[in-house]
């Protein structure tokens, strides 16, 4: 984007920049997409006063800062936006710390480390044992824009809380620009304690916290490689630098579930994700293990398309990714160095990598005390390499808990004297827990990934940024007009096929509107939308409708939006909601539908929507073929390619070579010849095709709004051609 400064075309000047759209994604994207301003009571700002960018690559500068509303005096912050954010900001991330030597030392700003006077790039104060830094309030980096939390939770800071916090940054200075004084910041818009949330919120770093993947896994001299090595000293995946002119090298770092069970006194709801990586960065997921079942990858917890210049928070919806005590998250980052001439290792320089998943849940969790036994927040899961010649450990909880107060940096234990001489391991490590969980969760990036497919047929547009005038951004509940519309969305799972609920839809909605006092009448719109939990999965090229790998899931997913002019209306609705579908018995009275069984009670949610965006919710239904269609027919056209392709392999290859064959050895060419090779050793996972997810949608006044089965149009396409 850019733009003049006068209402004439003139030249932009410094108005210009970049960010992201995404198009075709209803459930992530920034943590302010979707979202209205929340209401807040106060502003509270922190910035870097007056630093001097030093005229090298990479530096990391902190900045001490203390959070102080007076005695006894708490709030809760529910947004964070950045101050003055420039193109030498690669990162930020605002540590929840404790008044102490290192807190004391970065007052004015310096580089992040024990000995300020020491010189060097600096390093995040994740990797000093004496920071005192022991979870996370905010992140953000190039690309990111407000950070919104959920209405059940916020931040809490004062007396006796959070106070003391440590605002790092990473500055990216390749020309070496000189005598550039910086003043980044943020703003914390707080609620006064009268109206402070139900939860406090909390930060969690997954993956390699440490950055502890440059350690390489042990391979043993060649000379040596007939050895049989015992499984407890052998690594678990691979690790270290990555090697150059390479197109696809995977990494992961396991959260184990014996952290998750020590650390978690209750089960975590997550609702923001940071992943992030460096320029190499390819693709970047976490996975969640229950019971040693991989639950798969939320959408909002993956990104198929990793950018360095472009990364946001990306908002999750309450309930969709919940960590209970016990659970394993797996962590895969995947890198790209096809272009590089020299190894990449794991570190804190812009040219260097990292692979670490920042996440923003609640309730806060602690693990741990300090030296003078305060209680940490739980800080850190993920993989933590002592030297080569010993398995990785796991790192759980803050690096300032107590264990080795006489080391300033985790870099000091790198050989194996270091641990041979410990009586017993600090109490963040714990042993083993380190698993590989292969790249079948890679998914073939032709499709975009699950994480772009729209779910129940809606559709969404996620901004990068928001501009507001004189930079401040208006709270929803006190600047509220008529140019907007209120949706409260209700969703949950139920029994039966598709055919079966979407015969009942109108009389569900009939029964939501009494059960909130509206009418077909009035102002307010209804919205049903089904979507069919029947997935069909595919293996081998296009092979569609294969019965060998037909998977079956019974039931469908109801979601149900209610469109409001007024907020009052909407909030008051909400409560409503709330109370009666809180257990799936009560959804199930409040509906009391025949022909409807919910399995599983409501998740609500009330967001605003601009109404000029209205006509992008309720498509035409011939728009909607047209759109299926332009799928179908690009289907169709790489499946005559196949198509072609195979009979000219016959014609030249196959039908030669088998004519002087008996009729048995050659039905056994043939078979082998069409049997799908293995794979050899380190090769990519095998891909993945689309789902076919039908959907239809009705309104309660009976406009049918519906499209056709994807299944049906397909083989509709195919008989035409």
């Amino acid at each position: 984007w850019a733009w003049g400064a006068a209402d004439s075309v003139s030249y932009h000047g410094s108005h210009r920049g970049a960010g992201v759209v995404t198009f075709m994604n209803s459930n992530s994207g920034s943590s302010a997409a979707g979202k209205p301003f929340p209401y807040y009571d106060g502003v509270w700002e922190g910035r870097m006063r007056n630093y001097t960018i030093p005229p090298r690559d990479t530096t990391y500068a902190c900045q001490s800062m203390r959070m102080d509303f007076g005695a006894s005096t708490v709030k809760h912050v529910v947004a964070i936006t950045p101050i003055e954010a420039k193109k030498y900001h690669h990162h930020a991330i605002l540590h929840v710390c404790t008044g102490n030597d290192y807190w004391d030392k970065h007052d004015p700003p310096q580089i992040c480390a024990s000995d300020v006077d020491q010189g060097g790039e600096g390093a995040s104060p994740l990797g000093a044992l004496n920071s005192g830094c022991s979870s996370l309030m905010w992140s953000w980096a190039v690309g990111g824009g407000a950070f919104i939390l959920p209405d059940a939770a916020g931040f809490r800071v004062g007396d006796g809380e959070v106070s003391h916090l440590i605002l790092e940054v990473h500055y990216d200075n390749p020309d070496h620009d000189v005598g550039i004084v910086d003043n980044f910041g943020f703003s914390a818009y707080y609620l006064d304690e009268a109206n402070m949330r139900p939860h406090d919120a909390g930060g969690l770093t997954l993956g390699d916290p440490a950055l502890r993947l440059r350690v390489r896994d042990y391979q043993l001299p060649n000379e040596l490689s007939w050895l049989p090595i015992p499984s407890e000293l052998k690594w678990p995946y691979e690790s270290g630098p990555l090697s150059p002119g390479r197109s696809e090298i995977h990494r992961q770092a396991t959260c184990p579930g014996s952290c998750t069970s020590s650390a978690l006194e209750e089960p975590i709801t997550v609702f923001a994700s940071n992943l992030h990586m460096h320029y190499a960065g390819k693709k970047m997921y976490s996975e969640l293990i229950r019971d040693g079942e991989s639950q798969g990858v939320n959408p909002s917890m993956r990104i198929d398309y990793f950018d360095n210049g472009f990364q946001q928070l990306l908002e999750i919806e309450a309930g969709e990714f919940v960590i209970n005590p016990g659970d394993e998250i797996q962590t895969h980052c995947w890198y790209d160095t096809s272009k590089r001439t020299k190894e990449v290792d794991f570190g804190f320089g812009t040219k260097d990598e990292m692979c670490m998943n920042f996440l923003f849940y609640y309730p806060v969790q602690y693990r741990g005390t300090d030296s003078t036994g305060r209680a940490l927040r739980f800080a850190n899961c993920g993989m933590f390499a002592l030297a080569s010649e010993i398995p990785p450990l796991s790192l759980c909880g803050g690096l300032s808990q107590t264990g080795l107060p006489e080391l300033d940096d985790v870099s000091a234990l790198t050989g194996l004297d270091d641990l041979i001489s410990l009586n017993s391991l600090p109490s963040f490590f714990t042993l083993g827990g380190q698993n590989d969980r292969g790249a079948s969760l890679y998914d073939d990036p032709i499709r975009f990934g699950e994480a772009n497919v729209p779910v129940g047929g809606s559709s969404g547009v996620a901004a990068a940024g928001t501009c507001w005038a004189d930079d401040q951004p208006p709270s929803s509940a006190r600047n509220e007009t008529s140019s907007s519309t209120h949706d409260l969305r209700l969703s949950f799972s139920a029994e039966g096929s598709l055919d079966a609920n979407e015969a009942i839809k109108e009389a569900v909605l009939a029964k939501l509107a009494g059960g909130i006092g509206i009418s077909a009448a009035s102002t307010t719109t209804l919205v049903a939308y089904i979507e069919d939990l029947s997935t069909l999965e595919k293996r081998g090229p296009f092979v569609y409708g294969s019965k060998a790998a037909r998977r079956l899931a019974s039931g469908v997913r109801w979601i149900l939006t209610i469109s409001y002019i007024s907020l009052d209306d909407a909030q008051q609705a909400q409560q409503t909601l709330l109370a009666a579908t809180e257990t799936v018995g009560g959804l199930t009275a409040f509906l009391a539908v025949d022909g409807l069984v919910p399995t599983s009670s409501a998740t609500i949610q009330l967001t605003t929507t601009a109404l000029a965006d209205e006509s992008l919710r309720l498509r035409d239904p011939a728009e909607e073929r047209i759109r299926t269609n332009g799928w179908v027919i690009s289907a169709v056209g790489i499946v005559l390619h196949l198509l072609g392709a195979s009979l000219v392999a016959w014609h030249w290859i196959l039908k030669p070579a088998t004519a002087n064959y008996p009729r048995s050895a050659a039905a056994s060419i043939a078979s082998a010849t069409t049997s799908a090779p293995s794979s050899p050793p380190n090769s990519p996972p095998p891909r993945k095709e689309a789902d076919w997810l039908p959907r239809a949608s009705a309104q309660l006044d009976g406009l049918e709004l519906s499209t056709p089965s994807t299944e049906d149009a397909f083989n509709r396409a195919m008989s035409n051609t």
